[in-house]
């Protein structure tokens, strides 16, 4: 369930000066996505446009665009072009003109295959009706089809793929429109813990503060990527810093900390978490990504920061280069974090089991070494989520938490884009 506060005043807050108990928001950034930008590389806002045109190609309803892309090219340049869809609100060019077009035909289809569900067969083209059985998963077209045949197909399927696209009405109706998220929708999970990093926006789409831990907190400025919060009975002041990769479109990954000063006390702790999500609508199961790669190799480049904590609490910030590759439905990430006096790690996930690798680099920080590097060890600490327009994964975050038997441990988060193999090399 996901938990929205709103904190009282909050939006208010860009009026107001400094009181010592909150801050001023300033209004002298340029733009609502420079501001956003200092906290995610995110898109505001997203639709599903693109999702229900490539089903439309998949069944025939819509011709395929004319390509000789394979899986091993850029999964998002397959198809229609889709990068300036969901940008700013008031952005449309010729791009965006054609995935309307594409998107109305489709539409046309859908809303043909529930009419027929309610209403039956008369009255419609063939055509209509070929394009309607088509979108309800029927086998390919046949004049050899009777009506039955048809009318039953249809009302088999059709709830189910219209569940999937448009957003339920009342009793059997559907909203035939775009389904749509916002940034506010999307939800971080933090590692090592149930809770979730959510985002509060402003009427204009400007993110104003953060919900964590079911507690909200306020920007302390529109060039910050820090949080504030004040117990109004303790007394107490918590500070949040998000640190995000902020390069990719429909998912991030990072680290936040957490700092908490006592009314009563001059002392601030300090806590460290690293998180990882992304939009819903543009989230791709493993088990499509598996089809889509087939015995083809998917891969991605990115980056990963870590946090290593040894047993005396003393902690080394990891960072480097993350790869990952999918093939033959195995996942194999290689953190790159030799460069910060730590291991070069390498999480192999089949699908039925993990197991987690450690290579030393040239210079070891030997506070913080694991008791049993040259070994492969069994594991279950590694979430990996994609993400992409029409089903096509361009982008992928994820978290790893290891422990060691000697009380070492590492978190991270990393993440990045679908690149060619040869790049990752």
């Amino acid at each position: 369930m996901k938990h929205i506060f709103v904190l009282p005043g909050l939006l208010l807050l860009a009026a107001c000066s400094s009181t010592g108990d909150a801050y001023t928001i300033g209004r002298n950034i340029d733009t609502v996505g420079e501001s956003n930008a200092r906290i995610t590389g995110m898109r505001t806002g997203v639709d599903n446009r693109l999702e229900v045109i490539a089903y439309a190609q998949s069944v025939g309803v819509i011709a395929t665009p004319s390509t000789t892309a394979t899986v091993s090219q850029n999964p998002s340049r397959i198809g229609v072009a889709g990068p300036v869809l969901n940008r700013d609100p008031n952005v449309r060019d010729q791009t965006d003109e054609k995935i309307g077009t594409l998107y109305e035909q489709a539409l046309t289809a859908f809303k043909n295959m529930y009419n027929i569900y309610k209403n039956g067969l008369d009255g419609f083209s063939e055509d209509e009706i070929k394009n309607a059985y088509l979108i309800a998963g029927g086998e390919e077209w046949s004049e050899d089809l009777t009506d039955t045949e048809i009318q039953d197909r249809i009302n088999a399927n059709y709830a189910a793929v219209l569940n999937k696209y448009f957003t339920p009405g009342e009793t059997d109706t559907w909203i035939f429109e775009p389904k749509t998220e916002s940034l506010k929708d999307v939800q971080m999970k933090l590692l090592s813990d149930d809770d979730v990093l959510t985002f509060m926006l402003n009427d204009n789409n400007q993110i104003m503060g953060i919900n964590l831990a079911e507690e909200g907190y306020t920007r302390t400025s529109d060039k910050s990527n820090t949080f504030w919060r004040k117990d109004a009975t303790t007394g107490t002041e918590t500070t949040v810093t998000v640190k995000a990769s902020g390069k990719l479109k429909y998912s991030d990954y990072g680290r936040l900390s957490k700092a908490v000063r006592s009314a009563d006390s001059d002392e601030t702790t300090t806590e460290f978490k690293f998180f990882a999500g992304g939009y819903d609508l543009k989230h791709i199961d493993r088990s499509d990504v598996a089809t889509i790669a087939g015995e083809d190799s998917l891969n991605f480049k990115g980056t990963a920061m870590g946090l290593v904590k040894n047993k005396d609490n003393k902690t080394l910030p990891i960072n480097g280069d993350a790869t990952l590759n999918f093939m033959n439905g195995t996942e194999t990430v290689d953190l790159k974090f030799s460069n910060s006096k730590w291991y070069d790690v390498k999480i192999v996930d089949t699908g039925a089991s993990q197991a987690i690798s450690f290579t030393p680099g040239d210079v070891m920080d030997m506070n913080f070494l694991v008791s049993e590097p040259s070994k492969s060890l069994a594991y279950d600490g590694m979430d990996v989520n994609y993400y992409g327009d029409k089903g096509k994964p361009s982008e992928f975050v994820g978290t790893a938490t290891y422990t060691d038997t000697n009380g070492v441990s590492m978190d991270a988060a990393f993440g990045g884009k679908y690149t060619t193999p040869d790049s990752t090399k």
